[in-house]
């Protein structure tokens, strides 16, 4: 049944799958344990969808959907712990908190179908408040920290206002840094600063905002695993090889937390995240050949 859906919606923007697209995705999703419901894989596709219009990119879309069908495998909230008035949750990656708001203060959302950690929120406690402890970017998965009444609320709120919880974050970032992040890791200490039209942030001077950011190397090594290659799964185009990039799992721990800090901070060192789009991290300097930006929040202590 995902086949068929994923088939569909190649086929009706107009970059069909090719023979070879569809067995890379029958085998793509053969490897994985994750149980897919057709729901999620409809949400997901129609985010794709939104995305590849602005840009009229849809055979590489195609492309991704038949060689990172793991695009499909995170896309759900899921309650990870709950204990007094507490609650950890998982956000996958490509979701909003909230959704925006527009000039007139209207919240709306992006694409038809859109769904934000504060839907499945309100589906999971129907006849309840929650309470957002933490945030994460559109593009960040992991933990995030969830107040289920008002008492647990500002007793989180102060202990994150105060920076008594130590966040921990996981990023796969392109290139194999300098030996003076292993061990004990090095920090970051560029200050921010916004960029007057722009989404991304950069680096400042004086006048920046000050942040500090701690790095280690957990691994270095090559992405992806296999030997990569594009093109070819979508209809008309051609199969070529490309090279295996230098790619390095790193252990980040914001000391503040600035907008766009971990994001800014690595790609100014000159590693970026793998398939951060904003900051120079796309793979062999091509946007939609990676499925998603590699940054994860693993641990809230």
């Amino acid at each position: 049944e995902v086949v068929a859906q994923v088939e569909a919606a190649c086929r009706s923007w107009g970059a069909p799958l090719s023979p070879l697209g569809l067995r890379k995705l029958q085998e793509g999703l053969a490897r994985s344990s994750a149980v897919l419901s057709p729901p999620t894989i409809a949400w997901r596709l129609a985010q794709l969808r939104f995305f590849a219009a602005g840009e009229q990119c849809w055979p590489q879309v195609t492309e991704m959907c038949a060689r990172r069908p793991e695009v499909f495998m995170d896309a759900s909230v899921k309650k990870i712990w709950e204990e007094d008035g507490l609650l950890a949750i998982h956000k996958p990656w490509g979701m909003r908190v909230y959704l925006p708001r527009n000039d007139a203060g209207d919240r709306y959302r992006t694409w038809p179908g859109e769904l934000t950690v504060h839907d499945w929120l309100k589906e999971m406690f129907p006849n309840q408040r929650t309470y957002m402890c933490n945030r994460l970017d559109f593009a960040t998965s992991g933990l995030m920290l969830v107040a289920l009444n008002q008492q647990a609320a500002k007793h989180a709120s102060a202990l994150f206002r105060k920076r008594e919880v130590h966040k921990f974050y996981q990023a796969l970032v392109l290139g194999h840094p300098p030996v003076n992040w292993d061990g004990n890791g090095n920090r970051l200490c560029d200050r921010l600063r916004d960029v007057p039209g722009r989404f991304a942030r950069s680096v400042a001077g004086a006048e920046g905002q000050a942040a500090e950011t701690t790095v280690k190397v957990l691994q270095r090594g090559q992405w992806p695993k296999d030997p990569p290659y594009q093109g070819g799964c979508s209809e008309g185009s051609v199969e070529t090889k490309l090279r295996r990039l230098e790619a390095s799992l790193v252990q980040v721990e914001p000391k503040t937390g600035r907008r766009h800090q971990i994001r800014v901070h690595l790609a100014s060192s000159g590693h970026p995240i793998l398939g951060d789009d904003a900051y120079g991290g796309q793979p062999w300097g091509k946007r939609w050949t990676c499925h998603r930006m590699f940054l994860h929040s693993w641990r809230l202590r």
